[in-house]
């Protein structure tokens, strides 16, 4: 049996530390790091395969440890994935110029970690490098509908065979994240605050098969 690939934790909260633990120890290494300061005296000893960095920490946040550690010597490639909650969607945006792989949200859907990671894994094995997830940035629309209880596979999954990473592939390449930045201050959100509190699916299933892409689109 071959060396399970390592996975870097970093986050200052023992339970979410623990969670990653429990859901990846048998198919990875799993180093668990409870700060930003001590990921990155590991990093300058050590090179994992994945990290698994969580942005809201104290004395240092992610967002200043990813920073650094793109800065540091054959760091500049590991595949990052970001842990964030649904108030922190300003902090991704700024993250996404990190070379960012993927962002999770917590707290974590059973199995979805291990999805995750095992998809940024194969993206890295293939020659794929960091940063895909400023084409993606599936996170943004779970936080949108965290309050609905709904994940990104639920989404995909009520979208009649449709995914939102096919609609897309479907926008001449332009990611949900790039259109957000492009729409002249109208975000998908501000949609969603100006239909008179309908969600972005209610939106969606009343315009006729037009996409929350088209949506946007037309409301710039």
């Amino acid at each position: 049996m071959g060396k399970k690939q390592q996975i870097l934790a970093v986050d200052d909260n023992s339970i979410s530390l623990a969670t990653i633990e429990q859901e990846l120890e048998g198919e990875y290494e799993v180093i668990p790091i409870n700060s930003g300061v001590r990921a990155l005296q590991f990093l300058k000893k050590e090179q994992p395969d994945l990290i698994l960095l969580d942005i809201q920490m104290a004395i240092k946040d992610g967002i200043e440890t990813l920073k650094e550690i793109r800065e540091m010597e054959n760091c500049q490639d590991i595949p990052v994935i970001m842990l964030t909650s649904n108030a922190n969607k300003q902090m991704v945006l700024k993250s996404s110029k990190l070379k960012i792989s993927d962002y999770v949200l917590k707290p974590f859907k059973k199995r979805e970690l291990s999805e995750r990671v095992g998809a940024v894994l194969k993206r890295a094995s293939e020659g794929q490098p960091a940063g895909n997830a400023s084409k993606r940035a599936p996170s943004l629309l779970d936080m949108e509908n965290q309050s609905k209880g709904k994940s990104l596979l639920d989404l995909e999954n009520e979208n009649k065979g449709k995914s939102l990473l096919d609609l897309e592939n479907e926008s001449k390449g332009k990611s949900l994240l790039d259109l957000e930045n492009e729409s002249k201050g109208k975000s998908l959100l501000d949609l969603e605050n100006e239909s008179k509190g309908k969600s972005l699916l209610d939106l969606e299933n009343e315009s006729k098969g037009k996409s929350l892409l088209d949506l946007e689109n037309e409301n710039k």
